[in-house]
């Protein structure tokens, strides 16, 4: 089982561990009905019947795995653990990407940071320059980046 802390790499190695395991992406973020769940998980089990080894992974903190009981002692649980200022800098090159994905701010992501940085939209055709300024907006912005940090620290210790 891949536990994801966000911000650590977690997307990539998950690109490339799918490509040689059968696996399932659960997420806490978006509850889905018991009923959908038990669905998929089925639905994946008979895929699997066969399989030696397989790969769960997704935002699911690590307390839940242990509050749940979901590990067994066979089970090899990993994750990946990024260097604090790397995943600082991560976490305002993916903020900054999204408002250039999105610079209506129409999506919820980018509509909330937008808030915390006291602005309503950002320019289309942002220059590096304005990318640049937005970039240090979102580094100095204790809302954006202690809360990445903090969170780091609740959700994953032990």
């Amino acid at each position: 089982m891949f536990v994801h802390v966000p911000k650590c790499a977690g997307t990539d190695l998950m690109a490339h561990l799918k490509i040689r395991y059968p696996w399932l992406h659960e997420s806490m973020k978006h509850s889905i009905p018991v009923e959908e769940l038990v669905r998929n998980l089925s639905g994946f089990a008979s895929k699997v019947k066969s399989e030696k080894d397989i790969l769960v992974g997704g935002h699911i903190e690590l307390q839940w795995f242990i509050r749940e009981k979901l590990i067994r002692f066979e089970d090899k649980m990993f994750t990946i653990i990024r260097d604090p200022y790397k995943r600082v800098i991560s976490l305002v090159n993916y903020v900054v990407s999204r408002f250039m994905v999105d610079p209506t701010c129409a999506a919820a992501d980018t509509a909330s940071w937008a808030k915390m940085l006291g602005i309503t939209t950002v320019s289309e055709d942002m220059t590096f320059e304005e990318q640049c300024r937005l970039a240090d907006k979102v580094l100095f912005s204790d809302d954006i980046t202690k809360k990445c940090h903090v969170s780091l620290l609740r959700k994953w210790q032990f």
